[in-house]
């Protein structure tokens, strides 16, 4: 809230900065919750599957739905629906796919336009639900809930005084660096290359995580450095996202503006009440913040994990957000792709 605040007051912030945080936070997270994490690349892991899948489909018949009914422009839609994912990737893979029609003023101020508007609205929509509506129709308090299985996601190595920290900002160079270089293998399909970004440090900080007792005698981090470190990655992300959106907003509301902020308000909101009676009645999801973890990742909304993960008090979202949003962030890359050939 402060960042959006002070984002309509003039001030700004780097996409470059909230990647930074993000994969600050990621590597902390992953570093305490490696074998968590690495338990639910399992068969469980197939409900988490199967509800992406349904949720990619639901946005490829909106997808259709603005195309046909509303009319909106190609350039639009890709706008429009890069928005509504959370998942910038999308307009760089249809870019891609346009070749030079993409250099054009007015397809690059069409899509903008729409990317703004309804990342902003889906990213706060999507926050505001998986952190405080889902109580509502779960009946449960995302702490609460979690609270039954605290056990399961604390980190135990080290926790005592008598082992400090050592060589922390070692473990956190290595791991950022192995992180990024992760991060920039490119995955081509369908002639369009992507790239999992910052997310390339959830899967050093499982590597440095497994790695730790075999390496606690040259570095590691006691629990309590971690909780620091994945707080200030948290905060400085959400802060950082609050400030490029609104800024955002504001610099490309133009005379779609309003007509965009209806499609992306009343579009996010039907994603997110269908998807959750879906996981609530189809799926029989039980745990809350689990499930907070799973909506979130398909809905490619780190911001609302980040949420989650905080009003829980531990890392229990993260595995069953692990799967969604890697699931989702690659699928939905080539919507820009489909967009340009099949609408």
């Amino acid at each position: 809230i402060a960042g959006i605040s002070l984002s309509f007051l003039g001030f700004v912030s780097d996409h470059e900065l909230s990647t930074l945080c993000f994969s600050i936070f990621m590597f902390a997270t992953a570093y305490s919750s490696s074998e968590q994490i690495l338990r639910i690349f399992q068969l469980s892991a197939l409900k988490h599957v199967l509800f992406t899948l349904i949720l990619l489909v639901t946005m490829w018949l909106l997808i259709l739905f603005n195309s046909k009914i509303l009319c909106l422009s190609k350039a639009m839609n890709i706008g429009m629906t890069a928005g509504l994912l959370t998942n910038s990737a999308i307009i760089g893979v249809a870019s891609d796919s346009l070749g030079s029609v993409a250099n054009s003023i007015s397809y690059n101020a069409d899509v903008t336009e729409a990317f703004s508007v309804a990342y902003f609205f889906a990213m706060c929509l999507t926050v505001i639900w998986c952190s405080s509506i889902l109580e509502i129709i779960f009946k449960q308090k995302i702490h609460q809930n979690v609270n039954q299985d605290e056990h399961l996601y604390s980190n135990d190595l080290y926790q005592t005084t008598h082992y400090p920290s050592k060589h922390p900002l070692l473990i956190i160079s290595v791991g950022l660096v192995l992180g990024f270089a992760i991060g920039s293998i490119k995955i081509t399909l369908f002639n369009s290359s992507i790239v999992i970004g910052s997310m390339g440090c959830l899967f050093s900080g499982v590597i440095i995580g497994k790695l730790t007792p075999i390496s606690s005698k040259v570095a590691h981090l006691r629990s309590d450095a971690v909780k620091i470190i994945q707080a200030f990655g948290l905060s400085t992300f959400i802060a950082a996202i609050g400030l490029a959106a609104g800024s955002n907003i504001v610099k490309n509301f133009s005379h779609n503006g309003i007509r965009l902020v209806i499609i992306s308000s009343v579009e996010s909101l039907f994603i997110l009440l269908v998807m959750t009676l879906i996981g609530k009645y189809i799926f029989k999801y039980q745990n809350v913040a689990e499930f907070g973890g799973v909506l979130s990742g398909a809905r490619c909304s780190s911001t609302a994990c980040a949420v989650v993960i905080d009003k829980a008090g531990n890392n229990s979202p993260i595995p069953s957000f692990v799967v969604t949003f890697i699931l989702t962030n690659i699928i939905s890359s080539f919507f820009g792709s489909m967009i340009v050939f099949l609408t």
